[in-house]
């Protein structure tokens, strides 16, 4: 798994690559946590276009990190979101809460 992010529109946008396991766990929660840290971003965005496989484990991570930004009363959503993800959202009801936009474009205009 690749993790990188870029700020667009005051909005930090986290783009994932490749596959999120078990064993990327920490390094994924380290990288969050820096992220959060900085109280400059307005909303924070995860694009998952480039994801090929997510675990339960992985969605609990994408979860924490949407809650602890929410407790910071930062905007947060998803974008790129495959079929196969969206219904792992779908089975634990997520979708429901979850900001989910086709685009990192749309997402950002909307956040």
């Amino acid at each position: 798994m690749k993790l990188s992010h870029s700020i667009k529109d005051n909005v930090c946008i986290l783009s994932i690559e490749g596959r999120f396991l078990k064993k990327e766990v920490s390094e994924f929660e380290s990288y969050m946590e820096t992220l959060l840290e900085n109280s400059d971003h307005r909303a924070f965005l995860i694009n998952l276009k480039r994801v090929n496989y997510l675990t339960s484990l992985g969605v609990g991570m994408l979860i924490i990190f949407f809650k602890k930004a929410n407790e910071r009363g930062a905007p947060f959503g998803f974008c790129h979101v495959s079929d196969e993800i969206y219904k792992s959202f779908q089975s634990s009801n997520l979708e429901k809460i979850l900001s989910i936009y086709t685009t990192e474009e749309e997402a950002v205009a909307n956040l």
